[in-house]
């Protein structure tokens, strides 16, 4: 049994401290109230530049605030027992499952808004399926996922969606005719792309592509990549995540991952740090031929650093005039964009370098992510 304690304005979990309910962050005598369920660690230690989702979630607090809201967040998956606040009456319940269903159900708000960090469930947990039976066809093991995501009715009962993502992400929710509002999705950016471009050797860096991922190896499609590069020894791939730590997936692809000549692990690289910037400078490409994404925050990061995208549609992004979406995930047609690329001239690498950078400092950045939530807030509202 979670046992809680008062500190402020919140209830914090002695178990686990990112398990808050903060009560009237702003504090406020607003007489509307919101309830946010989503992440609540950058409320109580600050932003963090390890995801996006950081500063989005302040971003959106300040924007209910500016609508003259009180504003309250649960940890989406805290394990409170919210009956102990049915008295409180919620104008609007927004956010991510399952603490979203829950305030839902408990608090019977005016308005119901569920925040899709991601495809639809049934099409992410299927996707994710079928990558890892692709895997097991071509090396005999079938690993376990590590994506899939309990089945839900957060989108079924929602009044409205705000999905971060792109009309394909939308269509993932098309069958429950729902008013689905698009936004993007924000991506940190650190370092001056003239600098990265005046130290970069494009006839070097053509041959040099980047996997920035998070949990899902699979899911993000390193396998795919490992097979391809191991067998491309003049196209080198530098692998930036947390892979070791998927050990079923590092004891079928350990010779592949750390000890080929032309793959390079380099583990898990904050992207404010100056070894970000040193991949960026050294390669070209960023790529990530992903089963299912909202729209896939590394890809513009590294959009931020002047890095081309070679990208599947599943990461949501609508790149294709200054980068390259696959028509699909096949091995055949990745390794043919791959080599394909390694083989672009100077002044193209160059033109398409900077369209990349244009596009992310156009789409990509809490300034944008802010106006598209004010608009998608004031068509539901």
């Amino acid at each position: 049994m979670l046992n809680f304690f008062k500190i402020g304005s919140y209830v914090k979990d002695t178990i686990n401290p990112k398990r808050l309910y903060i009560s009237n962050y702003f504090k406020t005598a607003f007489e509307k109230k919101i309830l946010i369920s989503y992440i609540t660690q950058p409320f109580i230690s600050g932003i963090s530049f390890g995801h996006s989702n950081n500063s989005e979630v302040i971003e959106i607090a300040k924007i209910f605030h500016e609508k003259k809201f009180q504003v309250d967040i649960i940890r989406y998956n805290g394990n409170f027992k919210l009956m102990k606040f049915k008295n409180i009456k919620y104008d609007v319940v927004f956010g991510l499952e399952p603490n979203f269903l829950k305030a839902v159900t408990v608090f019977h708000p005016q308005k119901s808004i569920y925040y899709a960090t991601g495809a639809h469930y049934i099409f992410q947990n299927n996707a994710e399926n079928d990558r890892l039976l692709d895997l097991e066809k071509r090396k005999g093991i079938l690993l376990s996922p590590r994506r899939f995501v309990a089945p839900h009715e957060s989108s079924k009962i929602a009044d409205a969606v705000i999905c971060i993502g792109n009309a394909w992400t939308a269509s993932t929710y098309s069958g429950e005719s729902k008013q689905i509002e698009c936004i993007p999705v924000s991506a940190y950016n650190m370092f001056s792309i003239e600098d990265i471009q005046a130290q970069k050797s494009w006839m070097d860096a053509r041959r040099n592509f980047l996997w920035l991922g998070s949990v899902g190896a699979i899911h993000k499609g390193l396998d795919l990549l490992l097979d391809i590069f191991s067998r491309n020894p003049n196209a080198h791939l530098y692998v930036c995540g947390n892979v070791r730590k998927e050990k079923d997936f590092l004891d079928i692809y350990k010779e592949e991952l750390l000890h080929t000549n032309n793959i390079h692990y380099m583990g898990w690289i904050s992207p404010d740090s100056e070894d970000f910037k040193r991949l960026a400078i050294i390669c070209a490409f960023s790529i990530l031929p992903s089963c299912s994404e909202s729209m896939n925050g590394a890809v513009p990061t590294c959009m931020h650093l002047g890095l081309i995208p070679l990208v599947s549609k599943e990461c949501g992004l609508d790149v294709e005039n200054c980068g390259t979406v696959f028509e699909n995930n096949s091995i055949r047609v990745i390794e043919g964009i791959i080599l394909d690329h390694t083989g672009k001239d100077e002044q193209w690498l160059l033109q398409k370098s900077s369209q990349s950078y244009e596009f992310a400092k156009k789409n990509n950045t809490i300034e944008n992510f802010s106006a598209c939530f004010r608009d998608a807030l004031k068509k539901i509202l």
